[in-house]
């Protein structure tokens, strides 16, 4: 029987599918296979009835006299060289691996060709959609998809060594599919060999597969960090790395999330079964958190030669273990919760040597490779079968000439791998469009200026034609606001007009939210109080009275608005600095500790769903496993049962505290109850979607344990995108606090995120100094609290990665306009000269020189690029003005004065002069902002980078996007 296997290079290539086709060649000696090789040498040991056919270039192309969708050609091209390859040939058998999706259309194309078939078999072993879907970046794989449900209906057999996926498939189209054990498949070795562990060298853990993102490489790095580093020596990745369209390898990709965390990992290449089998036989334990796998015959491979093994419930291999093999011990990742499976894990590392003889001794008691391996039999029982009689295509075939195809053979022939590989990556980095690499380059500040005053005319008229657009009624209206956002969004010039624009159309709509917003957009970039009654009006409508206060503070009395804003700062001081006791519905103390060492204080509102993975990941904690952390839940009134998740969750394992209040809260007014019921000294904050890493509590409190001067300290913290479900899909940003040079507590002025409640810790005791929560924000309150508390702190940042955020697919309340109303009082008033007062006339001069300086040019704790914050500077150079004659201080304040003139300018050109004049205007006011940046950085000796590029600036990163109502 002669076999051909639609597969290149088998013996050069590792892979579950290559793995397979292997054995079957070892175990099938009355068949003769054939496969095709393109970098594979022809002197390559294979068995003797392994035979190679050279993959040569067609110099043809398919098309159709059927309508059939492009990207169905398209995939009939990928068979013309394996067809051309064996022009003339006679196979019983054409073995298609699933992870190509060309199979259904090979018969006419064989045909063509005179190459004559038996039958047309699918070798099930994993769709290439599904690699697509779940790869590193989001591409489209519907066309795939339907690709290989045309090849699954047209095949005339198909055979899986996974029972799930089989499964899986028959509930797409239900067609009989011949299942093979996979246990024959897998490598047999002298398993007794690997009971002599028992040295001081701790376990490795180890991920073994080609490193794409549904093998979850970047989930074994998260739970690397989550397990004790004292039980384990080293984690390494290995397998082939993966590569995305703009030429990304997956290496770099997972090295930026061990970054992330604080981790060193260690890659190692694809490795053939005699490294691997050295792996297993090492100190080492398999953990594949993969996010989708059809079986997985490493963890066969490792079990079956006693190393442990612990591998999520996406893979098809859990099934095959628990209905064959229930005795072998693994750990089974919850993929929905894969924070439970740390405690398993740590077991197995912790009692290493006796968990590897258990599992030996278990394995070597089982029959496991007294079953045949038939291949032919299933071969024999296909060909018995009636061929599927499908659907003619009209398959024309035209010569063209494939000069990059040849050119790229020629290549992988006369060049090593790692040389070709680098030029493939090359290739893909300058195929992918100029304009995203410009993005990511030194030069697109420059290149981005260029285009800006290039387009400045098109801008223009665009903002005239919008103006033209009638308003008669809602829908039109809606239309505009549209084409206004639209704008808003892409232009940085014109931005009061479209400001303006967006606010009166708003107002008609009665938004009195977005109108606000917008109108006070225009204030803080004009410095002008545009309509300012109404605007107050409409903020007072929006149950918003003290930032109307505070609007009318800042706005309501030039002359006067320094004092007044002070006065208004000190009054919210006064007004915070004590809480009175408030009533509750329901009040649980579940507490026998007397003084814990720290209280974790938790704000619930339709929460219940997230409590486990929450609390599965906090109970991870030292310091709760030695019973020095209480957990204070503050319910507001939550419509789901946040109680019942917590009693399941909690019940004999911590000490909780539960009060549900007797209506719907803020977040404020739940910490500050939160804060009246805590018993420990040290104070920590945390949402459901906000966990710690296991080591958090421990450091943190210790530090503040020797460091009696500090009152809050904040380590860094990570973002990440999770699942419904909470499972990591991606990190999105590091708030790399601690990286900053010369970070200090000052820096939350120019960025609030520099001190942040995940990843941090406080004293209780500051409250009694400082005050409590404002109440009565929704939104911002935190970003009001520490600009309130800050100048009478002390803050130190610890230089580890220990809180992680967890960005559920949901909307959140401090991403709305509303929020950045709020902003107006919590962060907007204390950068007027009034807040710069209230903030440093404690404090000496210096600090507020020093604060001036970073100014000029700082790096904010989620960004690598230089910004500046010249609205800020000029706050700052009039109040030191005012403390300081130094003649120094009139020059800093008259080039700050005209920088902000500049930048204000870039949002108020006028339309009616000629573009091109206006354009000259922008590339001159560029060149000034580039001579002061020259200037300044020789006044400063060369001590601070500065880069004044005027979107860098703070009036452009923050509250520029567009909010659409």
């Amino acid at each position: 029987m002669k076999i051909l296997l639609l597969v290149s290079d088998l013996y050069k290539n590792i892979g579950g599918g290559q793995t397979v086709y292997k054995k079957i060649i070892e175990d099938t000696p009355g068949c003769e296979f054939y496969y095709f090789i393109e970098n594979e040498k022809l002197d390559a040991q294979r068995p003797a009835n392994a035979h190679p056919v050279k993959k040569i270039i067609s110099k043809k192309y398919c098309t159709s006299r059927e309508l059939i969708p492009a990207y169905l050609i398209e995939n009939l091209n990928q068979v013309l060289p394996y067809a051309e390859s064996v022009a003339g040939m006679l196979f019983d058998v054409v073995d298609i691996p699933d992870y190509c999706s060309f199979g259904y259309g090979m018969r006419e194309i064989f045909e063509m060709y005179g190459v004559k078939v038996g039958r047309f078999v699918l070798a099930m072993h994993g769709n290439i959609s599904d690699s697509i879907r779940l790869n590193w970046q989001s591409q489209p794989y519907l066309e795939a998809r339907e690709a290989e449900f045309q090849q699954f209906s047209n095949v005339d057999g198909l055979y899986a060594i996974s029972e799930r996926y089989i499964a899986e498939w028959k509930g797409r189209k239900d067609r009989d599919v011949e299942y093979i054990s996979p246990t024959p498949i897998v490598k047999e070795s002298q398993r007794e060999k690997n009971i002599a562990k028992n040295d001081q060298k701790r376990p490795d853990l180890y991920c073994i597969g080609r490193m794409e993102r549904r093998k979850g490489n970047d989930i074994f790095i998260e739970l690397s960090r989550w397990i004790d580093p004292d039980l384990y020596d080293k984690s390494y990745h290995v397998g082939d790395a993966d590569f995305d369209n703009a030429g990304v390898s997956s290496t770099d990709r997972l090295y930026s999330v061990s970054v992330n965390r604080g981790l060193d990992l260690n890659f190692v290449g694809p490795v053939g079964w005699d490294e691997l089998e050295k792996i297993f036989a090492s100190r080492a334990m398999l953990v594949l958190p993969v996010r989708y796998d059809t079986l997985n015959l490493q963890v066969l491979e490792a079990l079956f030669n006693g190393c442990p093994v612990a591998v999520s419930n996406k893979a098809g291999v859990c099934d095959y273990l628990d209905k064959e093999f229930p005795e072998i011990p693994y750990v089974k990742i919850d993929f929905d919760n894969i924070y439970a499976s740390v405690a398993d894990i740590e077991n197995i590392l912790r009692n290493y040597d006796e968990y590897c003889e258990k599992l030996t001794s278990i394995v070597n008691g089982l029959p496991l490779f007294t079953e045949s391996f038939n291949m032919h039999q299933i071969y024999s029982k296909m060909l018995s079968k009636l061929a599927v009689d499908p659907q003619a295509m009209g398959i024309k075939l035209k010569r063209t000439l494939y000069l990059k195809a040849g050119a790229i053979s020629s290549l992988k022939e006369s060049l090593p791998d790692p040389v070709f590989e680098l030029l493939k990556r090359t290739y893909c980095f300058f195929k992918t469009p100029l304009r995203e690499h410009v993005k990511r380059s030194f030069i697109a500040p420059l290149a981005f200026k260029v285009h800006a005053i290039l387009d400045y005319r098109s801008r223009v008229q665009r903002l005239r034609d919008i103006f033209n657009m009638r308003e008669s009624g809602r829908c039109e209206i809606s239309n505009k606001l549209n084409s206004l956002y639209d704008l808003g969004e892409s232009s940085h010039f014109l931005r009061k007009d479209i400001w303006q624009a967006i606010g009166r159309l708003e107002r008609i709509q009665e938004n009195d939210e977005f109108y606000a917003t917008y109108l006070i957009r225009t204030m803080r970039s004009m410095g002008t109080a545009a309509e300012l009654p109404e605007v107050l009006r409409a903020v007072e409508r929006c149950g918003m009275p003290h930032t109307a206060k505070a609007l009318d503070a800042m706005y309501g009395d030039p002359e006067k608005t320094a004092e007044r804003v002070y006065q208004y700062l000190k009054s919210a001081e006064k007004r915070n600095m004590h809480k009175p006791a408030l009533e509750c519905a329901l009040e649980v103390d579940e507490r026998s500790s007397e003084s814990p060492k720290v209280s974790i204080i938790v704000s619930l509102y339709n929460a219940a769903d997230k409590i486990p993975v929450f609390m599965t990941a906090l109970l991870q904690q030292t310091l709760v496993k030695k019973g020095e952390v209480e957990f204070i839940f503050e319910d507001s009134n939550s419509p789901a049962d946040e109680y019942a998740a917590i009693q399941k969750t909690c019940d004999n394992q911590v000490d909780y505290y539960y009060e549900r209040s007797q209506g719907r809260e803020t977040i404020q007014c739940a910490w500050n109850r939160g804060i009246a019921k805590a018993r420990a000294p040290y104070l920590v904050f945390l949402g459901v979607d906000e966990v710690l890493y296991p080591d958090a509590l421990e450091k943190l409190a210790d530090f503040l344990d020797k460091n009696t001067e500090t009152d809050w300290v904040m380590s860094d913290s990570l973002v990440t995108e999770v699942t419904p479900e909470g499972v990591l899909e991606r990190d999105v940003m590091p708030y790399a606090r601690s990286r900053t040079k010369d970070v200090d507590k000052d820096h939350v002025y120019l960025e609030t995120c520099y001190l942040s409640w995940v990843g941090g810790m406080y004293r209780k005791s500051m409250h009694k100094k400082c005050g409590y929560y404002d109440e009565t924000f929704r939104g911002a309150g935190d970003t009001e609290f520490k600009n309130r508390i800050l100048s009478k702190i002390n803050v130190a940042f610890f230089p580890e990665t220990l809180g992680l955020f967890l960005n559920y697919p949901e909307e959140r309340t401090t991403a709305s306009p509303m929020a950045e109303l709020e902003d107006l009082r919590a962060w907007y008033i204390y950068r007027s000269l009034g807040g710069v007062r209230y903030a440093f006339e404690d404090r000496p001069i210096e600090d507020a020189i020093a604060l001036f300086y970073k100014c000029l040019g700082y790096r904010k704790s989620y960004c690598g690029h230089i910004s500046t914050d010249f609205d800020y500077a000029y706050a700052l150079s009039e109040y030191i003005s005012q403390k300081n004659n130094d003649p120094q201080w009139k020059e800093w304040n008259r080039d700050i004065c005209e920088i902000k003139e500049i930048l204000k300018s870039f949002d108020s050109f006028s339309q009616n002069e000629a573009a091109i004049v206006t354009q000259h205007k922008i590339a001159k006011k560029y060149a000034r902002l580039k001579m002061f940046e020259r200037k300044h950085y020789k006044l400063l000796n060369g001590e601070r980078d500065l880069h004044y590029a005027a979107t860098n600036d703070n009036r452009y990163e923050q509250h520029s996007w567009m909010w659409r109502s």
